[in-house]
């Protein structure tokens, strides 16, 4: 038998779906060509051909008569051809095929149903409006307040150094102050700088996150301010002060218009993926056994590898795959 390399299967395979895309017939049935026991009719040509650009169609011939007839012999009819062959040696049979035609036909089935959801320009004005309705809060922005915080053991030493800062000139010790007492050693050495923090107390500082209590008693002074009482905050105690703030933006229907549609159309072949996927499984799932899974060990750095001996017999409990411990398998 003939070996082919993977990339004139993979062409073949290809073929074989444009082979099984073209027995439907179009809006002109006329048959331009026999292949075999395969028809070529003349609305197939016509699709085919927009499909491809006309700088690549000129390439065929120079005049439309030419173009046209060395389409239907160098393209439509050696594709045939080539798919024939592949029958005729029988490459739907080798794994590595089989496999990529079920990607192929994968693919397409969701392409068909990409096409029926619609595409985002399909999403109507009233739908967009709709959605950014009911998830204003999603579009609403909130006050970001920025605070600095000591943080110390007790009640009475927070005290302490809340009267010192609020002394004339007190302020220009808090660096000083944060290095000496504060207890979060990742913020001490910048002053307690807690960066801009949010009301469930999360900052735009990814590894900082505070009580929203602080976050609470902060909008109650203006910026500048000092919190003129210590906050309790879990088993410690913090001197805050309000640094700024960032009022809250608010994002208007016309600039997220765009992205509402790629949502929904998402949100819709989504939906039509999953329908379809449990009315196919109704109707044609059979039987799913995990028996002999076990046979299938997968290392820590991800290798897959089979097990020459493997007692299928040991491992039919629960229905569930349980591998038999394996040197670098998982368990």
């Amino acid at each position: 038998m003939m070996r082919l390399s993977v990339r004139v299967v993979a062409w073949l395979v290809g073929s074989l779906v444009t082979l099984g895309a073209s027995a439907q017939t179009g809006p002109d049935d006329t048959v331009v060509a026999r292949v075999g026991t395969v028809t070529i009719t003349r609305g197939e040509m016509e699709r085919r051909m927009r499909q491809i650009p006309r700088i690549q169609l000129a390439t065929l011939g120079t005049s439309d008569a030419e173009i046209r007839k060395n389409f239907l012999e160098r393209v439509l009819v050696q594709e045939r051809l080539m798919s024939l062959g592949a029958t005729d040696k029988k490459l739907a049979d080798r794994p590595e095929v089989r496999l990529r035609l079920q990607e192929t036909l994968r693919n397409a089935t969701i392409q068909q149903l990409r096409k029926q959801a619609g595409e985002p320009k399909d999403i109507s004005n009233e739908e967009v409006a709709r959605y950014y309705e009911q998830n204003k809060e999603r579009f609403q922005g909130v006050e970001r307040i920025q605070l600095w915080r000591i943080l110390v053991a007790t009640k009475e030493e927070a005290q302490k150094i809340l009267d010192e800062v609020r002394k004339p000139e007190g302020e220009a010790r808090w660096k000083e102050l944060a290095r000496e007492k504060s207890l979060d050693k990742a913020t001490h050495e910048r002053g307690g700088d807690l960066g801009l923090v949010a009301p469930d107390g999360r900052s735009n500082e990814v590894t900082v996150k505070v009580d929203p209590g602080l976050y609470a008693a902060a909008t109650k002074v203006k910026n500048g301010e000092i919190i003129p009482e210590p906050l309790p905050e879990e088993k410690q105690w913090a001197v805050v002060w309000r640094r700024g703030n960032l009022p809250p933006m608010s994002r208007p229907l016309e600039l997220e218009a765009p992205s509402i549609r790629n949502l929904l159309a998402r949100q819709r072949l989504e939906a039509s993926v999953k329908e379809t996927t449990e009315r196919l499984r109704k109707d044609l799932v059979r039987e799913v056994t995990y028996e002999g899974l076990g046979s299938i060990e997968l290392s820590m750095a991800g290798q897959v590898t089979a097990r020459k001996h493997y007692d299928v017999s040991r491992h039919k409990a629960a229905g569930k795959p349980q591998p038999a411990p394996g040197p670098g398998g998982l368990r």
